[in-house]
């Protein structure tokens, strides 16, 4: 997309928007990112740490790429946010939190988009069982009730694979691997 919308960081996870053909959403470890630099341990660190990532959007108008603006500060913290999906209706954002650059710790979080931010709740942790400690990531909600993911869990075909995990009378059941016909001894993603 170009320099408008890249940087010579890494922008990740881009995501369309559900409501909007011309707007995009994505994470990125960019400068600016909010919180500052941190080290290894989370404190800010200004001389050698390391942006983590937030969450950003861009729009096209009129066939160009407007410059990216961030999201605000009830959705990026001083921890990595890495954009996962969002719900069919557009206004619900679905992402990982994690202090760990690998996000080995990560909590899937949600939260609702509304323009009017004083009535705005903090997002909210997402009890699923989706883990990231067995490699789960990448996740897509399909929705309310079924998330697909990507994960190296135990007993797949190697690599990642694609699991599903689906919600039945309130409770979410076990991940389920798709199966050969999808997932081989490589990597399936995103």
């Amino acid at each position: 997309l170009g320099k408008v919308v890249n940087t010579s960081y890494n922008e990740i996870r881009p995501v369309q928007s559900p409501n909007y053909l011309n707007k995009f959403y994505f994470s990125s470890n960019r400068t600016g990112a909010t919180g500052g630099p941190r080290n290894k341990f989370g404190i800010r660190d200004e001389k050698y740490g390391h942006h983590l990532y937030d969450m950003y959007c861009v729009e096209q108008d009129d066939g160009n790429w407007t410059p990216s603006y961030i999201f605000n500060d009830n959705q990026n913290t001083s921890k990595n946010e890495i954009l996962q999906s969002f719900n069919g209706e557009g206004n619900q954002v679905f992402f990982l939190k994690s202090e760990s650059s690998d996000l080995v710790k990560a909590d899937l979080m949600t939260d609702i988009f509304s323009s009017d931010f004083d009535e705005k709740e903090p997002p909210s942790r997402v009890v699923t069982t989706i883990r990231s400690d067995l490699g789960d990531k990448d996740i897509f909600v399909y929705n309310d009730s079924l998330y697909l993911f990507s994960s190296k869990r135990k007993g797949g075909y190697g690599g990642y694979d694609i699991y599903s995990t689906q919600m039945i009378n309130g409770v979410w059941q076990n991940p389920i691997n798709l199966g050969p016909q999808i997932n081989s001894a490589y990597d399936e993603v995103a």
